[in-house]
This record gives structure tokens, sequence and C-alpha cells, in this order.
């Protein structure tokens, strides 16, 4: 009988942990697509944003990369919070939307955009 109910015990633990897992995934997506709705519509404003870039870095802070591709393309992004956030990448040649987007994804961070303006920071952890 204590098999059974630690078996059952063990089932209903590893269901909520799938269940958690789902559900972190279901917002991740939803943040990624309302990223890339928010870029989409920053471009449409400004091409500039289709420009293709190269760029190579090592434990760059994040927010230092993000000021260089900003000044090197003329755009407007903020970063705020991710001070102890590093980098190290090689980019040939992606258009810039698509390495804000990928870097999004990759380190956690979200944005705002108020017109030309894109506002980036790490996403708030669920409580």
């Amino acid at each position: 009988m204590k098999h059974i109910k630690l078996s059952f015990l063990l089932l209903c633990i590893t269901l909520m942990a799938q269940a958690q897992t789902v559900r972190i995934q279901d917002s991740d997506s939803t943040r990624l697509g309302a990223i890339e709705e928010k870029l989409a519509a920053v471009a449409a404003i400004d091409s500039t944003w289709y420009t293709t870039i190269e760029v190579s870095v090592g434990m760059m802070p994040l927010s230092e990369l993000m000021r260089y591709l900003a000044k090197t393309n003329n755009v407007n992004i903020g970063i705020r919070g991710a001070e102890q956030i590093h980098v190290t990448c090689n980019f040939a040649n992606p258009k810039l939307i698509d390495l804000v987007f990928y870097l999004c994804k990759e380190y956690d961070l979200d944005m705002d955009v108020t017109g030309s303006i894109v506002s980036i920071f790490p996403i708030e952890p669920e409580m």
C-alpha cells in the first residue's frame, strides 16, 4: 500500500511539473510573439531595422552591445536592468531586427516600443 501511495504521489508531482513547464513555454511563446509584432511595428516606421550587420564580441555587457547597435545603425534603443548580462557572439549579416529578436529570446528580455524608440529590459520572473 505504501508503494501505491508513493507511486501516486510521484505521478502527481511529475504531472504538476509538466503542467508548469507547459505554462512557461506558453508564456514564453506569447512574449516572443509580442516582441516580433513590436519589432515589425518599429521597422515599419524606420526601415533601418532591416539593415544587415556584422558584429563579433566577447564577454561584452549586453547594455554596451545594444548601445553599439543603436549608435552604429542610428536607431533608438534603450536598455535597463541588464547590467549583469554579458554576451559572447559572432554574427555575420543578420538583419538588425533579427539580431535584437534573437537577443531578447536568448537572454529572456522583453521590450516596449514608443514610436521609434525601443526599450529593452529583463522579463520579470513569475511568482
